[in-house]
């Protein structure tokens, strides 16, 4: 009891933090010179020059793990694409040493293609490469292609063609979904498309728009909820900022033309500030400019004309952690190590603010007794009335943040491995728990009390760190809407496997269904499958009746069907909209209702699929 105790309070763990630099390029003649920047706005030390291939006018840097587990970065040339094919092209990939320089050459393609495109299809998902080649009737011909642990292109994994286009951009959005911008400069039309978690382009989602003419440079970066895409014209010193929305960048929020000269912008983080990097060919001229809460831009934070003569390209990167580690405050167990897990124990979070006869309903489907049958131990936080009759769990408190960060460390430290069940609802920027008044018996805990657990709450209340045992959680089983945007901070906890759902849940009654398939000895991924299978005709039939009940409500007294799972288009989507508030980023019209809900549902899942009920992992 002392050890747990002693593990609640508040201590300094150490987190991974690698070096940041800027590698300056110089097409010309091919010079290469890179410093060390360390969230700095100036270049510090010089850590690597020479001279090296020249005509290289397109950068990206990628990670993969090696051999040994190690993250290694990874640094891709393309010569400059133009109009027409050309057997100078050539695609170059060089590995990043630790120390910023640029190290030796894995792979060298001539003549196949002449622009390679790195890009990370899911949260957590291994790189991918895509490359491009023009065709004589001006078409991209294309091949998605997996990377090997040496940094080397792979095997194909798909092939095809895109349109006219000629500057291509991957973006990933705040829930996780991956994009492909494709843009045409001389006439400014565009397309979006979305890709599967598994790397494949949704072709059924393209969306078509059009973009100001000639632009020649695109970025994009994540501000609050919004993603933006910033564009510029070298040629007039042309800058705009559009946000997405509905799979597009139509909405223009920032638009200036700024003097000639200037032909660069780029996003960068410095500390935990936002800024976009200009540069000016004209004069040598280099500014940092903070970008504002709503995305836009703020006030000039850096300018200089010292250090960038004769540079066409910047590039800024950080290499992977693989030495000491650098102290920040975090929580986890005082003496750094959990006893080695011997048995099971359940953790059920099971909490909703909803009326009382719908929480007798979702009682009906929850069935918290099958997730204490079967363990050593269980614990149960909840606000919701359980049964005297049933199997009682050996802990029942209060569904607070406090008391999900206490009983972890407390059933971690007392050497249980613990599978965690989350039956809340949740919104895309975390997990919705019960509001407390105070921190639990230790005031100086600075733990929030406002319900809300964001990935960023978890990942600094459990941050597990080199030299201290990861907790020993082997699953955790979310039900809570756009609980994949917590994958990955369960992950970095330790936990062996998760998965949650892409969007909006809508069938959050697969508990069921789950822990049946679980208990019964099958996978992770089939047991999860199983049990949405198991309620979607159960849940079709609600949404039908709601819709036809609640008709006024929603707007749909002039929609011509309130089959709202068997059509398509706008009217439908005002059901989805007004009862179960799906954006419209989020849905398609062009799909049936039925196909919307069951993207939006889609599990992702991190870590081992295969793992069964019996297993017992090691951490």
């Amino acid at each position: 009891m002392k050890h747990i105790l002693l593990s609640l309070l508040l201590i300094g763990c150490f987190t991974a933090k690698g070096a940041e630099f800027i590698m300056l390029y110089n097409a010309d003649n091919g010079f290469t010179r890179t410093f060390n920047v360390n969230g700095k706005s100036t270049p510090g030390t010089k850590v690597d020059e020479g001279y090296r291939s020249t005509r290289f006018h397109e950068f990206h840097v990628f990670q993969v793990k090696d051999e040994n587990g190690k993250w290694r970065r990874y640094l891709v040339r393309n010569t400059k694409v133009g109009k027409n094919f050309s057997k100078s092209n050539r695609v170059v990939i060089n590995k990043i040493n630790d120390n910023g320089t640029l190290g030796e050459k894995v792979d060298d393609r001539k003549k196949l293609f002449e622009y390679a495109l790195p890009f990370r299809a899911s949260q957590g998902s291994s790189f991918r490469i895509m490359t491009l080649r023009k065709m004589n009737n001006g078409k991209w011909a294309y091949e998605v292609k997996q990377l090997t642990k040496e940094g080397k292109m792979g095997y194909s994994t798909q092939k095809g063609t895109r349109g006219d286009y000629d500057q291509f951009h991957f973006f990933r959005t705040k829930d996780q979904t991956t994009y492909l911008l494709a843009y045409k400069t001389s006439t400014g039309s565009a397309m979006t498309i979305p890709l599967t978690a598994g790397g494949k382009f949704i072709e059924a989602k393209k969306k078509y728009f059009t973009l100001t003419r000639r632009m020649t440079s695109l970025d994009t970066y994540q501000m609050g909820q919004y993603l933006y895409l910033i564009s510029m014209d070298k040629n007039n010193g042309k800058t705009e900022i559009r946000r997405f929305g509905n799979g597009t960048f139509k909405d223009l929020r920032f638009s200036k033309d700024f003097k000639k000269g200037w032909t660069m912008a780029k996003p960068f983080y410095n500390g935990r500030s936002l800024h976009l990097m200009f540069k000016n060919e004209l004069d040598n001229r280099v500014l940092h400019r903070k970008i504002k809460a709503d995305g836009d831009l703020g006030e000039i934070t850096f300018e200089t004309k010292n250090w960038l003569r004769g540079w066409t390209e910047v590039i800024r990167f950080r290499t992977p952690h693989q030495g000491p580690h650098t102290k920040r405050n975090c929580y986890g167990p005082q003496n750094g190590t959990f006893p080695t897990p011997t048995k099971k124990a359940s953790l059920i979070v099971f909490y909703n603010d909803d009326p009382d006869f719908v929480r007798l309903l979702q009682q009906a489907y929850v069935q918290e007794e099958e997730m204490i049958k079967g363990y050593s131990k269980s614990v149960l936080l909840t606000n919701v009335p359980y049964g005297k009759d049933l199997p009682q769990p050996d802990v029942k408190a209060a569904a607070t943040e406090f008391n999900l960060y206490r009983y972890l460390i407390q059933l971690a430290s007392e050497g249980y491995y613990i599978d965690v069940f989350i039956i809340t609802h949740g919104s895309r920027y975390g997990i919705s728990l019960q509001k407390s008044s105070n921190h639990g018996k230790n005031p100086k805990l600075n733990w929030k009390t406002d319900g809300l657990v964001t990935a960023n709450d978890l990942t600094k209340a459990l941050c597990p760190i080199r030299g201290y045992r990861k907790f020993p959680i082997r699953m955790v089983f979310q039900t809570n809407c756009w609980g994949s945007n917590m994958n990955i901070a369960w992950r970095d906890a330790g936990a062996k496997a998760v998965f949650g759902a892409r969007y909006i849940n809508y069938y959050a009654g697969t508990i069921g269904g789950f822990l049946k398939k679980w208990k019964g000895g099958s996978t992770i991924k089939a047991s999860a499958t199983y049990g949405k299978e198991s309620t979607m005709k159960a849940t079709h039939t609600f949404f039908e009746t709601t819709s036809t009940l609640t008709r006024i409500d929603w707007g749909g007294k002039n929609c011509k069907t309130t089959k709202v799972l068997d059509h398509d288009g706008s009217c439908p989507y005002r059901y989805w909209d007004k009862v179960w508030h799906h954006h419209r980023d989020q849905y398609y019209t062009s799909w049936k209702g039925y196909t919307n809900i069951v993207e939006s549902s889609r599990f992702f899942f991190l870590g081992n699929q295969k793992m069964t009920f019996m297993i017992k992992p090691n951490w």
